[in-house]
């Protein structure tokens, strides 16, 4: 019954459309072989449902199934990872995804634009890892960035691991 369904639905270039366009999974865990293939050509197919920052795609991302999220990781590096979405990554508590958003951010050089914006996001973070994470690329461009602006910023953090890392350098500037 699955092959006749995938058949006449899935692989019928004729009827494939509709259902593609009418298709949104409601949950992408624990699926079948079969579902994952549906899944796969889906995604082939609708990639504009697949947008960077669309629910969709993180969704997708930090499915538990290896054949979900790493078509959706590959999918979603190849349209250019974004801070917002980076930071959800490094946020899901999903291995996989983490390592994503970290490669994200890693790669950051220290005439982005947007890095000290990033550094600030991922300090804010209610996950000490994440915040973590902020704080190395700090302490990897302080010299690139305005330093005293950023920890003036940060002294206003309410997390410890960020408060502890500004009073060590504030006791340092004196």
């Amino acid at each position: 019954v699955k092959t006749l369904i995938s058949e006449r639905f899935f692989q019928n270039p004729s009827v494939q459309a509709s259902v593609f366009n009418l298709l949104v999974p409601e949950q992408l865990n624990q699926i079948s072989e079969h579902q994952a293939n549906v899944f796969s050509l889906w995604l082939s197919y609708s990639q504009e449902k697949f947008t960077l920052n669309s629910e969709l795609l993180f969704k997708a991302c930090i499915s538990p199934d290896e054949r979900i999220h790493s078509k959706a990781l590959k999918h979603a590096t190849r349209i250019g990872l974004d801070l917002n979405f980076s930071l959800a990554l490094v946020e899901s508590k999903f291995p996989t995804s983490i390592v994503e958003g970290e490669k994200f951010f890693r790669s950051l050089k220290s005439e982005s634009k947007d890095l000290d914006v990033s550094i600030l996001s991922l300090c804010d973070s209610s996950q000490e890892s994440v915040q973590l994470l902020g704080l190395e690329l700090l302490e990897r461009h302080k010299k690139a960035l305005n330093f005293s602006k950023l920890l003036l910023q940060l002294s206003e953090n309410r997390h410890q691991a960020v408060r502890k890392y500004v009073a060590e350098k504030a006791n340092l500037v004196k």
